[in-house]
């Protein structure tokens, strides 16, 4: 689920919200939520700069 989630919000198809129901449901932890937010918004910051 971690890897599909990542993907997803690498695309810019997933928000912090809807991350945070993926946790809240067990599909993955506050750790991996973090890293995927941060990978995203690296991965944005790269396609911009």
């Amino acid at each position: 689920m971690y890897e599909t989630l990542l993907g997803l919000a690498k695309e810019g198809r997933l928000n912090k919200k809807m991350l945070d129901r993926a946790v809240a449901k067990g599909w993955i932890t506050k750790a991996q939520e973090e890293e995927i937010l941060r990978t995203a918004a690296e991965e944005k910051g790269a396609e911009n700069g």
